[in-house]
């Protein structure tokens, strides 16, 4: 493999990329990005055949396509210098495989994750207009995004499903612990044992706080405090069975 800069005129769009739609928008985006900071990420290419110095894209074809907007409105030419990884003698297999794991591994900032970015940004001095300018977003979505501040403190694993998992297997492992090595009693409550008779379980709970029995204790989902987690909406609902075995 060679690592290189060719022109933009000599790239041609890959055959059989997995992707077969591309959003606009992400594209403009991306276009928006590569004008204010270049292009960050090399393209994998191969030579074509009988066509001289012309290669196609095997992985990078988003970057490509966005590189061709900005050449239709005249932002950059065709002498544009695009660096690329070279890969002489790669099969269809070979290229297909090779487009389609760098389709897999690619994984879109959680919607807090973006949050704590643009803050930083716009904490650092860059102003609305800016950061528009530079990521591609609208301002409508930025603000949308900086409007989640108020979740990114305290509950930002909440839109992680590993990150749950993870928390959720710390907290089985400190129970254990504590049950083992406190001379307290305590009560462990099993998730499906109580949305299998969450009157009864939700009974022995009240009992072993000592506390009075309130029908309201079967209401909870009816409460119209604000729900700061990804979870929102399920916890304006009666207990469900759904996810039983998941």
């Amino acid at each position: 493999m060679t690592m290189q800069t060719v022109s933009l005129s000599t790239l041609e769009p890959g055959r059989g990329n997995p992707r077969k739609a591309m959003n606009r928008n992400g594209l403009e985006g991306l276009a928006a990005s590569i004008r204010n900071d270049g292009l960050l990420q090399n393209l994998v290419v191969k030579p074509v055949k009988g066509k001289g110095e012309h290669y196609r894209i095997v992985s990078g074809e988003r970057r490509f396509r966005a590189l061709k907007l900005l050449q239709e409105r005249g932002e950059v030419d065709g002498d544009y210098a695009v660096p690329v990884e070279i890969r002489v003698s790669l099969s269809k297999d070979d290229s297909l495989r090779i487009a389609t794991v760098e389709n897999l591994q690619r994984q879109n900032l959680a919607p807090l994750e973006e949050t704590a970015a643009l803050t930083k940004l716009i904490h650092g001095g860059t102003t609305l207009d800016d950061v528009a300018a530079r990521t591609g977003l609208s301002q409508t979505t930025i603000k949308r995004r900086l409007a989640l501040n108020k979740f990114a403190e305290g509950h930002l694993y909440s839109y992680d499903l590993a990150e749950c998992g993870r928390r959720a297997l710390d907290v089985e492992r400190l129970a254990t612990h504590w049950l083992r090595v406190l001379p307290v009693k305590m009560l462990v409550i099993d998730y499906e044992e109580l949305i299998e008779d969450p009157e009864g379980e939700s009974r022995r709970l009240i009992e072993f706080l000592g506390l009075d029995w309130e029908p309201a204790c079967l209401d909870f989902y009816r409460t119209q405090r604000p729900v700061f987690t990804a979870s929102s909406w399920q916890v304006r609902q009666p207990l469900f069975k759904r996810s039983v075995g998941r």
